[in-house]
């Protein structure tokens, strides 16, 4: 999981810059928080009663990781990338960045299976309500500062002119490490 969501924020920094890194954080953040509510209130028990909808999540999620992979490979094969902007956010980039950060948490099938078993190991099963939301106010906390963090150095301007030399091979090895790792959530068996 967090090596996607990494990808994801160390790609957008790279080729959109800052602020379209930071809203990928955000968004990344908020499905961290979506799914750490389904683990702490219990959809690992709803994917084992319904092997069907975690199979329908994990098919939707890996075309959706397919599909970004292929946006990815075809912009490293261009010959004339947009050019790097390390503070612009007046793109047309930046203004689905964040729905981008969201979908690619939400489109992983592992996120679920990770929070449920992260809940399901370390929390006892009558923790009191305000304690299960703090843990997952600290796992948002924790990766929005973490993701943040990443987005503000790799698109600090002469850290990302260096990135900028191999850009090509940037995009080339995200998108196929996206298409690979969606392929692989369409095919695996098991959960």
């Amino acid at each position: 999981m967090p090596s996607m969501n990494g990808l994801m924020v160390l790609h957008t920094a790279l080729m959109q810059g800052r602020i379209a890194a930071l809203k990928v954080s955000c968004g990344i953040t908020l499905a961290i928080g979506l799914w750490g509510l389904a683990g702490f209130f219990g959809i690992h028990a709803l994917f084992e009663a319904s092997p069907l909808l975690y199979t329908l999540l994990k098919i939707s999620g890996g075309l959706y990781l397919c599909y970004l992979g292929v946006q990815l490979i075809r912009q490293g094969m261009t010959k004339d990338p947009v050019p790097f902007h390390s503070t612009n956010d007046s793109s047309q980039a930046t203004q689905h960045s964040f729905r981008t950060g969201i979908l690619t948490n939400l489109a992983n099938p592992k996120a679920p299976i990770f929070t449920s078993s992260l809940f399901a190991t370390s929390i006892p099963t009558h923790t009191p309500l305000y304690a299960g939301l703090s843990c997952v106010g600290l796992m948002m906390g924790l990766s929005l500062l973490w993701f943040s963090g990443v987005a503000l150095l790799v698109s600090h301007h002469p850290v990302a002119a260096q990135f900028q030399r191999f850009r090509h091979w940037i995009d080339r090895l995200s998108g196929a490490t996206l298409f690979i790792l969606g392929g692989h959530f369409i095919s695996s068996r098991s959960s």
